[in-house]
């Protein structure tokens, strides 16, 4: 609305409101006696990944329409791939550790550096990881090239209701009842912008 000038509907507003109430009830925990809380420091690093990811909608709604949808997502990715390798480089540097592995009754221990299976199976999950992460963003850029950003924007909450969901099904994970309350707007928010 500021920077693109785009004006959703009463409708669309009232969307924006139910689906912004229901990710922050998502972020809350309330615990019988206390005042509602940042379920731990995660929400404050999730708020600043929003504002970037905010940020990058915008920017990347005009050079889609100008240019096109796959020359502006490879400059995308490609300084996606810079930022993250660059990253994992001076991490995995800071962090190598050997491995200590008890061989002999006596106590004596033998240094592993990195065995075969650790190896391998980090760059399998990030790959994997990066090959899913692009789709997503394939279909974020076409959604840029037809729908104002705005709402391409406002889809977004979708993504951590999934995550929650997989969380609950998958992991046994625990869900108090304002979150529960907050997925329900986040769902009710995105059903209200399809159908309007």
């Amino acid at each position: 609305v500021i920077v693109l000038g785009d004006r959703p509907g009463i409708l669309e507003w009232l969307a924006v409101g139910i689906t912004t109430t229901g990710a922050v009830l998502v972020a809350f925990v309330r615990t019988p006696g206390s005042r509602p809380r940042l379920n731990g420091p995660g929400p404050l690093f999730a708020i600043v990944a929003v504002l970037g990811y905010s940020v990058s909608v915008i920017g990347l709604q005009n050079p889609i329409r100008d240019v096109g949808w796959l020359p502006t997502l490879i400059a995308w990715r490609l300084a996606n791939v810079a930022v993250a390798g660059t990253v994992f480089i001076v991490r995995r540097q800071m962090h190598r550790r050997p491995i200590v592995v008890p061989v002999m009754p006596s106590g004596d221990v033998v240094i592993v550096r990195d065995p075969l299976a650790r190896r391998f199976a980090l760059p399998i999950a990030l790959l994997l990881a990066g090959v899913l992460e692009s789709a997503g963003q394939v279909l974020r850029a076409f959604g840029l090239n037809v729908a104002p950003a705005w709402l391409v924007g406002l889809v977004n909450p979708l993504g951590p209701v999934v995550v929650i969901s997989a969380g609950v099904l998958l992991l046994g994970e625990r869900l108090g009842p304002s979150q529960w309350l907050g997925i329900g707007l986040v769902g009710a928010g995105i059903v209200l912008l399809v159908i309007t």
